[in-house]
């Protein structure tokens, strides 16, 4: 499959109908840092019924940045299949 850049792929998808873009996290932090920053998704989450744990893991870590948690997890998890 060849590689096409991006007008290409708008007159292809332009073929098919209504063009849509998916954007990712660095588009959306430049453009509304205030509400898509970790720290303005974090105030954001709603941890009602979900156990302690899950906010407790934050603390540990000291961050409000998902990924890192979720990395971290992964990593402690893999290490217990060992």
């Amino acid at each position: 499959m060849k590689l096409i850049n991006f007008d290409e792929a708008v007159v292809q998808a332009s073929d098919l109908g209504k063009v849509h873009a998916l954007l990712g996290n660095g588009f959306s932090r430049a453009c509304r840092d205030d509400i898509f920053s970790y720290d303005a998704l974090f105030d954001r989450a709603d941890f009602k019924g979900l156990s302690h744990h899950i906010r407790d893991a934050f603390d540990a870590l000291g961050t409000q940045d998902f990924e890192a948690v979720i990395r971290t997890l992964r990593h402690a998890a893999s290490l217990l299949r060992v």
